[in-house]
């Protein structure tokens, strides 16, 4: 307790040899206990600078009804202290050299005093003592800096208070260093270094990481962060090997510049660096290159952290991710590949990246470009397990049978998440071009692009399987465009399915199977080199849903289903074209159209149904909602029934164009139309073949 009132008290300066009293007159309630009080001496006004100090403890009984506590300042009392502060560390850690230095905590850059210390050892721990007379009372800073060839230099801050009268020290508490209290070990491994002589410092480096393992498993000390700092080119006889049961709690292998000249490199035959760790491993900085059985390979089950590294001119994939469940691996600001015929990767499956195993891979701010798989995934190749495309990410110019960019195998059943991605200029030989999704749940969202990929077979940006979700800004195509697209002009493109061709079910504007989320962008401007095979979205088999975004200027039709369901809730399919039937959507052989909301406009078909054409076995088209408008088809602008039925009990069929007969419906011999409620249609644009 401090009474408000008699705080500070200020004596004359010309008051030396009299005695004064400080009479705290305040009656206040204390519970019953044990207290310390204490009564400070400054010499400044603005309690700034102690000269004394003195406490005095006291149990507080019922009897006790006031404190009395004497503090004598002299003429020769001084008002400046000393200081001495104690720094113990394990002998293990390799510290060859501690410096201090002393600041004021109001000018913590500046310096009172500095000096190198001498270290002591005692048995299995060393220290260093820092030591200072005459020092003005008053808070300070004690930085002790520390380093050698063991570790990366490190500073250790201490605060400090000198007392006028006293030594300062920390004698009963010394401040104590762990292994883990210092940045990490480090050993340095160079171009020029000798794995005979060199001690692995940075003056005496050694010269392969194979040796730098042989010491860090050595030395035993399994709870310390131990790093390796390559130098150069260091060249890789027999593939380094990490072992499951290296002595450390976590590694790090960085670079020791930024500019892409510190290399492991491969022999050609032989993987360069191989990962059997349990524990959390980094590679920062580093050019992995020339590896014969990929460039990195990954089994253990500790995470693994790829960062500002580049992996290059690799045969059997350039990381090959094979762990299990409770493994990671997060790629960050990398490039996998290159625009150079040099420094592509090969594989089979996954050119860049292949990935087995039930572990998780993550991929953000990096470039996967130029790679090759022989079968699937130029780009990459994920078996099982998880994937995550974030933010940056580029996957460009790679090349496989299935799945230039990225293929999800066949019978996959994990997920799989593009956020923010890339994926362009790619091509299969056979189907999907930017991405093949045998399995699983494929969800595209963010600002995504899935742009200028090619299909010699189906699926010029996709190629889906499984469960395919796109919501946000996804977009596969090009939006940018208000023509539909040809040929010679085009984003992605197919035999069938220029933008997408699936069997399994895709959603558009949804996050999952039952919400709708918001899709800004959509299929559009792609192409298909087959007339009647769409080039927006080929349904064979399994279900579309569109709640919202756009099918739109594509080539060679917008939608088309066979064998398959379509529900549209929302969106638009705008401005497609097809020299064949459908221009907005075709329900083929057992094609399931169902439109409740959204709009078919502006679409084109050189011959039956300018914005929808209902086939004849088993197909169908019931419409309670949305519009059809502004089409344009020889027979049917609006709508073409060449068999079966399609019944209309809502929304609006207005504004379409026939050239021959139909502007709004064209209704073949076997079809069957049904009118009813509120549906919106003049029956004097219908046309009804005898």
């Amino acid at each position: 307790y401090i009474d408000p009132e008699s705080k500070v008290t200020e004596f004359p300066a010309d008051g030396n040899g009299v005695t004064y009293s400080v009479l705290v007159a305040k009656s206040f309630t204390l519970i019953l206990g044990e207290y310390l009080f204490s009564l400070d001496a400054y010499s400044d006004s603005a309690c700034t600078v102690k000269v004394l100090e003195c406490t005095k403890r006291l149990i507080l009984t019922e009897s006790t009804s006031s404190l009395e506590m004497n503090l004598k300042i002299t003429s020769n009392t001084s008002q400046k202290g000393s200081a001495s502060v104690t720094l113990r560390f394990p002998s293990s850690l390799l510290v060859t050299n501690v410096t201090a230095r002393l600041a004021k905590v109001s000018d913590p850059e500046g310096s009172v005093d500095s000096k190198t210390l001498t270290i002591s050892t005692a048995g299995s721990e060393k220290s260093v003592t820092y030591s200072k007379a005459d020092l003005e009372a008053g808070n300070y800073i004690i930085y002790f800096t520390l380093s050698g060839d063991g570790i990366e230099e490190t500073v250790i801050p201490e605060l400090l208070i000198v007392v006028a009268g006293k030594e300062s020290s920390n004698a009963s508490s010394p401040i104590t260093l762990s292994e883990a209290s210092l940045n990490t070990n480090i050993i340095y491994v160079s171009s020029s270094g000798s794995d005979s002589s060199g001690r692995g410092s940075k003056a005496s480096p050694l010269a392969s990481l194979s040796k730098a393992i042989e010491i860090i498993n050595a030395k035993g000390q399994a709870d310390c962060d131990w790093a390796i700092c390559l130098s150069g080119s260091i060249s890789c006889g027999s593939t380094p090997v990490l072992p499951s049961n290296l002595a450390a709690k976590s590694l790090t292998i960085f670079g020791s510049t930024s500019s892409g000249t510190d290399i492991l490199m491969g022999n050609g035959s032989y993987t360069a660096l191989s990962l059997e760790n349990t524990i959390p491993v980094r590679l920062e900085k580093l050019c992995v290159a020339n590896g014969g059985y990929g460039g990195i390979y990954i089994k253990g089950s500790g995470k693994v952290t790829v960062a500002d590294s580049a992996v290059k001119g690799c045969s059997q994939g350039g990381i090959r991710f094979m762990s299990d469940s409770s493994s990671d691996l997060e790629i960050r600001n990398s490039v996998i590949g290159g625009t150079s015929a040099s420094d592509k990767n090969t594989g089979s499956d996954g050119g860049g990246i292949s990935k087995d195993g039930s572990g998780s891979l993550t991929i953000t701010g990096s470039t996967i470009s130029g790679n090759v798989a022989s079968s699937s995934g130029g780009g990459i190749f994920v078996k099982n397990g998880s994937l995550i495309l974030g933010e940056g990410v580029v996957i460009s110019d790679n090349s496989a049978n299935y799945g230039g960019g990225l293929c999800v195998s066949t019978g996959a059943s994990g997920s799989y998440e593009i956020n923010g991605s890339e994926i362009s200029g790619n091509k299969a030989n056979t189907n999907g071009g930017g991405v093949y999704v045998g399995g699983g749940t494929c969800t595209v969202k963010g600002v995504s692009k899935i742009t200028g990929n090619t299909a010699t077979g189906e699926g010029g940006g996709v190629y889906n399987k499984g469960n395919l979700f796109m919501y946000g800004n996804a977009l596969v195509g090009d939006r940018n465009k208000s023509v539909a697209a040809t040929s010679l002009s085009c984003s992605n493109k197919a035999l069938a399915g220029g933008g997408i061709w699936t069997d399994g079910k895709v959603y558009l504007g949804y996050s999952d199977a039952s919400t709708k989320s918001e899709l800004t962008g959509g299929v559009c401007y792609n192409y298909s080199t087959v007339e009647g095979e769409i080039g927006g979205i080929c349904q064979k088999g399994g279900e579309l849903f569109m709640a919202s975004g756009s099918v739109s200027y594509n080539g060679g039709g917008g939608i088309y289903l066979y064998n398959s369901n379509c529900t549209m809730s929302g969106g638009a399919i705008r401005g497609n074209e097809t020299s064949n039937r459908g221009g907005g959507l075709y329900a083929g052989w057992k094609g399931v159209f169902t439109m409740t909301g959204g709009s078919i406009s502006e679409n084109v078909s050189a011959t039956n149904g300018g914005g929808v054409a209902v086939g004849n076995t088993g197909s169908s088209f019931t419409m309670s909602g949305g519009t059809i408008r502004l089409n344009k088809a020889t027979w049917g602008g609006g709508v073409y029934l060449s068999g079966n039925s399609f019944t209309m009990t809502g929304g609006e069929i207005s504004s379409n164009t026939a050239t021959d007969k139909g502007n709004a419906l064209y209704i073949c011999m076997n079809g069957t139309f049904t009118k009813s409620g509120e549906a919106d249609l003049d029956d004097s644009e219908v046309f009804r073949a005898e």
